[in-house]
Parts: structure tokens; sequence; C-alpha cells
């Protein structure tokens, strides 16, 4: 009898011993799955590493996530400042049929002073995404509209007129601080008349403050407008252009050379 008790204790005791170490290695378990969410969701909520483009095109990972590669920003001042003032009158063509036939540009509406409007290229309005929005872009458009001729939107091939950004000179990028440099143009805006060529020059000559931005979230559904990727084409270089400084230079006589645009926007 005793030894039967003794079975049945000793069963018992096993029975509990498995059942506490089942138990342990199901909260062993829980608490690898949690730490494995956890750290999945910190890595989806981490900004992708910051990758600069050297020379033969390859992108290395930056040590400092403001680092841009010089041509990089170089080549950013210059597309954007080109697609900003230069003006055609058509939009870009998007098929083959549209490079035969381009569609005229509508413009965009700008708000200027006294509640009147003024229109802007939609090659600039576009190119504008690239400046700061923090009450730098809005009051730059509007400077550009009052500079933009209305002919430019004209139908009538006579009396249109069209325009492009000649560019004389532009600088290496200028560290400014970690994420800011500073680049100078010197450059002219030619505007000309297709139908006659009789063309006009005007001098833009500005010291040009860009930073790094971070990389923008992908905010477009998989069939988007040629208008939206074109937007967050401009927006994905990871720089912005923050602030346009006038550059004022002289001829040899010390005699100041007029600059457009030369108000601050």
């Amino acid at each position: 009898m005793v030894q039967i008790l003794g079975k049945r204790k000793l069963g018992s005791s096993t029975l509990s011993l498995c059942a506490l170490i089942a138990s342990g290695l199901n909260l062993l378990s829980f608490l690898f799955i949690a730490f494995q969410g956890l750290t999945l969701n910190q890595m989806s909520l981490r900004k992708p590493p910051a990758l600069v483009q050297v020379s033969d095109s390859q992108s290395i990972q930056a040590t400092d996530e403001l680092d841009r590669n010089p041509e990089t920003i170089k080549n950013f001042v210059q597309s954007i400042m080109t697609a900003l003032f230069t003006w055609s009158g058509t939009l870009p063509p998007q098929t083959i049929e549209e490079a035969k036939n381009p569609n005229s540009d509508p413009g965009v509406a700008i708000k200027i002073a006294n509640a009147t409007t003024k229109k802007v290229a939609t090659t600039t309005w576009v190119a504008s995404f690239a400046i700061s929005d923090q009450g730098f872009r809005q009051s730059f458009l509007q400077t550009v509209a009052q500079l933009t001729p209305p002919e430019i939107f004209s139908r009538n091939s006579k009396a249109a007129i069209a325009s492009q950004l000649y560019i004389r000179n532009l600088s290496n990028p200028e560290k400014i601080e970690s994420g800011k440099w500073k680049i100078v143009m010197v450059a002219d805006i030619i505007f000309y008349h297709p139908a006659t060529n009789r063309k006009k020059l005007v001098p833009l000559n500005k010291e040009i403050l860009v930073r790094a931005v971070d990389t923008p979230e992908h905010p477009l559904p998989s069939v988007v407008s040629p208008l939206q990727q074109a937007i967050y084409s401009t927006r994905k270089m990871e720089l912005e252009i923050y602030e346009i400084r006038d550059l004022c230079l002289t001829d040899k006589t010390d005699k100041s050379i007029d600059c457009p645009l030369n108000r601050n926007p």
C-alpha cells in the first residue's frame, strides 16, 4: 500500500514539474515574440539611412544624415532655377503626340496684393515645391508672377513671348553649417519673341541658400497624374531652397549692374 502511494506521489510530482516547465517555455516564447514585434515596430518607424551619391553614380550611406554630395547640390540648384525661370507657353509633353503638338500652358493663378491675380507657368509652379513652404514659397511665387509677362500664355503666335534661363556661372556649394549650403548664381533671363526672334536679357544674380531635408513619405497612389509625379520627384531630392538673396555685381567701372527680382521674395 505504501509502495502504491509512493508511486502515485512520484507520478504527480513529475506531472507538476512537466507542467511547470511547459509554462516556463510558453512564457519565454511569448516574451521572445513580443520582443520581435517591438523591434519590427521600431524599424518601421526609423528613418531610412541618408545616402550620398558619389561621382561614379553609386550611393553610399552617409555618416551624417545631413550630408549631401556637392555635385548633387549644384545639379539640384541648376535644375530648379532653370525650371523656375524657363517659360515656353506650352506644357511638357507626356506622349509622342503631345511632343508633336504641345498643349498650351494655361498657367497657375497666384494671388497678389489687393485681391488681384497673376499667372506663373505650370513648370514654375511645380518647381516651386522645391522651395521652403515656411512663408517663403508663396511670396516667391508672387514675385515671379509679377515678373512673368502675360504674353507667355498667349495663343497668338505673333504676340507670344517665351523665356529661357541662361546660367553664366554657378559656384560650388559653400557649407554654412551642418546641412546648409550657399551657392552663387550669375545668370540672365532671356525673353524672346518666337515669331520675330527679338530678344531681351534681364540679369538674375542671386545667392541661393539650400538645406537638407528628410526623405518624404510617398504620398501617392499606384496610379498618379504626371503633375503629381513631377511634384513628388521635386520633393524626393532631399534638398530645398530656403532663401534667395540679391547679388548685385559691378562692372569694370564700378557701376552697379541692375539686378531684377531684387526684393527678397
